[in-house]
């Protein structure tokens, strides 16, 4: 019945279980009061700390402002622990276990033991002192009232200093000043309000550590009833050095208040970015998307039309066959024409292909060792030599197989406005459109007749086998290959890579995914052979 009860009642006020520490101390995160939750579910939460940088919580702030209601909030959440029951907090709090929990909230004086509310107050706190050890949580509302304002702030103080000393846990109230300056003077204590609208004259019961309240006396006092005459006096008698401090700390809450508006102005705004990135982000696969697709129509009315460019040459074809000399000529004069036409259709369509990625070549950009895509073979490889006056460059495709171009039949490289890499960390242009549109080698499983295993090999050896057993696969017709690097030093990983872009039997790779064998290995798209 017990643990049923103390289910039931955690699911009430939507409690959960804090992590427990062995050093005395809280961090509370949306901490509510159990009753008050159950009277109201949207009561305010509020964040607590202490015990980790500061033994001592000194709030002040507003009359009916809920620092007494803060200060139970703590102390059952404490006891609440103590005894294996879920609390009224976030679950990412945190609670110590406190062997000694003492209170003092209400007013103390006893007619019948002779007591006024001074002395019935210095009777609990006289037992405080003598309790007070590094596992106690020590709670005081309105800390030394009833008494000289000027002599019970001092005794406040004195109090608060003893209880620090044996390294209690202390939260207290007041409205003292003396102890609001306390904080700024000494790390051990820690100041914080309750926050009240001055617009409305209704507090907010929200909690703000490291900034002193202010009462709001007055203003309070006539939300209450009392006769504006009356307030007006009163104001003309408050000494003006307290109505400066008064004053003082007003604004700072005001600044506070101001900042906490603008921090949440920050938060709608980065919220309306994100957003509005995402929407781009949309569009631009849409964009993309729509690309493809008129691309891939493209493509289809192209193969239309060399349909019909074959239709057309069997034709012709058979009109030779059964035409003279002359006539044979005629046609092969046609057809070389029609030869040119298609490829230099086809040139175009290519080159169309690739003109987001490559440009048409600037001759005196082209130099020794920069890269170049070659239109016929759709293909990067890296030129070895120029000859101006031909207007042709000798590119290497991989190895040691080279080959000439005229200059019409290659492409440049576009600039992709990206800083300049350490040689060690150099990265070729197909892994770098691979990054940008995604890679188009397929997902591949592993087979005894589409690996190649470079391990423990060197990277010379393991170049050329690796070229050895491309050649291999990709004359048995096998789509795509596993090479198996794996990671060591990385030296094997890079030379692979980097001899990849040159090899006449690859079309794109990638680096493996997870159940591949992730960047161990690397997934080769082959040519067709």
């Amino acid at each position: 019945d017990l643990i049923a009860g103390a289910a039931s009642f955690s699911e009430a006020v939507r409690g959960h279980g804090p992590e427990v520490t062995e050093r005395p101390g809280m961090r509370l995160f949306s901490a509510r009061h159990p009753l008050l939750t159950l009277m109201n579910p949207a009561a305010v939460p509020n964040d607590v700390e202490l015990g980790e940088h500061y033994r001592c919580l000194i709030i002040s702030g507003a009359n009916t402002g809920g620092k007494t209601v803060l200060l139970k909030t703590i102390g059952l959440c404490a006891l609440m622990t103590l005894h294996g029951l879920h609390i009224p907090a976030s679950p990412d709090s945190t609670m110590g276990v406190f062997t000694c929990i003492m209170a003092d909230i209400g007013d103390d004086q006893n007619l019948a033991q002779s007591l006024s509310t001074f002395s019935g107050q210095m009777a609990v706190i006289r037992e405080m002192l003598e309790r007070a050890d590094r596992a106690a949580l020590i709670i005081i509302d309105e800390i030394v009232v009833g008494t000289n304002p000027r002599q019970g702030s001092a005794l406040a103080r004195a109090v608060l200093e003893e209880l620090t000393v044996r390294e209690s846990c202390v939260v207290a109230t007041t409205h003292y000043n003396e102890l609001k300056e306390l904080a700024s003077k000494d790390a051990r204590f820690m100041n914080a309000s309750v926050s009240f609208n001055t617009g409305t004259l209704k507090p907010e019961y929200r909690l703000h550590t490291g900034i002193p309240g202010t009462s709001y006396a007055l203003e309070i006092a006539g939300n209450c009833g009392i006769p504006p005459a009356v307030l007006a006096r009163a104001s003309d008698l408050l000494n003006e050095s307290e109505t400066g401090a008064d004053a003082l700390i007003e604004r700072m809450q005001k600044m506070e208040e101001e900042m906490r508006e603008e921090r949440e102005a920050v938060r709608m705004e980065r919220q309306a970015l994100r957003e509005e990135r995402e929407r781009i982000g949309l569009k631009e696969q849409r964009q993309r998307r729509r690309e493809e697709e008129i691309k891939r129509l493209e493509g289809i009315s192209f193969i239309e039309e060399i349909r019909e460019h074959r239709r057309g040459i069997a034709e012709r074809i058979k009109r030779i066959e059964e035409a003279g000399v002359a006539e044979s000529w005629k046609e092969y004069e046609a057809l070389r024409r029609m030869e040119e036409d298609v490829m230099e259709e086809i040139k175009d369509g290519v080159g169309e292909m690739f003109r987001d990625r490559y440009e048409p070549v600037n001759p005196e950009s082209l130099a020794p060792g920069k890269r170049i895509f070659v239109l016929p073979l759709e293909r990067e490889g890296e030129i070895a030599a120029v000859d101006p006056e031909r207007e042709t460059v000798t590119v290497l495709l991989g190895g040691n197989i080279t080959s000439r171009y005229r200059y019409h039949d290659l492409l440049s490289p576009r600039d992709r406005g990206t800083p300049k890499r350490k040689t060690s960390e150099k990265k070729t242009v197909t892994e770098d459109v691979r990054e940008t549109e995604g890679s188009a080698v397929p997902m591949t499983i592993q087979t005894s007749y589409n690996t190649v295993d470079l391990r423990g090999m060197r990277v010379l050896e393991g170049l050329r086998k690796m070229e050895d057993d491309l050649d291999g696969m990709t004359r048995s017709g096998v789509d795509s290959a596993v090479i198996i690097h794996g990671h060591g030093t990385g030296a094997m990983k890079e030379a692979v890579r980097s001899a990849l872009p040159g090899s006449p039997y690859v079309r794109d790779f990638r680096a493996g995914e997870q159940g591949e064998g992730g960047d161990g290995v690397t997934i080769v798209l082959l040519r067709k052979g």
